[in-house]
């Protein structure tokens, strides 16, 4: 065989992308795939063939990884227009339009074609399972009304402070949380109470430690 035609192998070519993708070279992978795509003669179509279900396939992972969801969900539906409903790798090719579809943050689509692939998946289907379970999750997680946020200013003045520390009396602490304000207020004092260092350091410590715990956005401090 002419080294131009080992190197335009559909199974050549996949296998140099699947190089790539081990070392997570997600980029060299995509561009191996994009070249001999485009470079595939026509006139064998056995080979176009081969080429086309394969390589597209790799492809929708690539995109995936690099999160190209709209290019990884146009090469599924190219990818599904070629195959026949018997096609073993159809199963497959409905888990990652789903997977596409996922990302794209349209749950409940990417769960009808989860159901659909494990559906035409023979055998072990696991990994279909757990799509679905996610899907399933995802949906009820984005039903639920995220609680209404509370704002309130912590006064310094009234926490639990020996007086040496009234020096920052005027201090407030702004936070929005979805946590009780009792909770917060501990915390602060716990931080301002005992921490070493200077006034001014601990007050600092005491905003950043009290954000990290209840996961909020910055406290703003006047």
């Amino acid at each position: 065989m002419r080294r131009s035609k080992i190197l335009m192998d559909p199974d050549f070519l996949r296998e140099r992308a699947k190089v790539h993708i081990r070392s997570s070279d997600w980029c060299k992978a995509l561009n191996v795939i994009n070249i001999s795509l485009d470079k595939i003669d026509e006139d064998e179509l056995e080979s176009h063939y081969r080429a086309n279900k394969h390589l597209l396939l790799l492809r929708i992972q690539i995109r995936l990884a690099l999160c190209h969801n709209e290019g990884a969900l146009e090469d599924s539906l190219k990818v599904m227009s070629i195959l026949p409903s018997d096609d073993p790798l159809l199963p497959k090719t409905l888990r990652l339009k789903g997977d596409a579809l996922y990302q794209m943050g349209k749950m409940e689509h990417a769960l009808m074609y989860y159901h659909r692939a494990k559906r035409a998946k023979t055998g072990n289907n696991h990994e279909y399972e757990i799509r679905v379970q996610m899907a399933v999750e995802a949906i009820k997680d984005s039903l639920i009304k995220p609680s209404k946020k509370t704002k309130f200013k912590i006064n310094v003045e009234d926490l639990d402070l020996p007086s040496e520390n009234r020096i920052i009396k005027t201090t407030e602490l702004t936070v929005s949380k979805e946590h009780d304000k009792k909770n917060c207020t501990k915390s602060a004092t716990v931080i301002l109470r005992y921490d070493e260092g200077s006034i001014s350091s601990r007050h600092e410590r005491a905003s950043a430690y009290v954000d990290s715990q209840l996961n909020t956005s910055p406290l703003n401090t006047r």
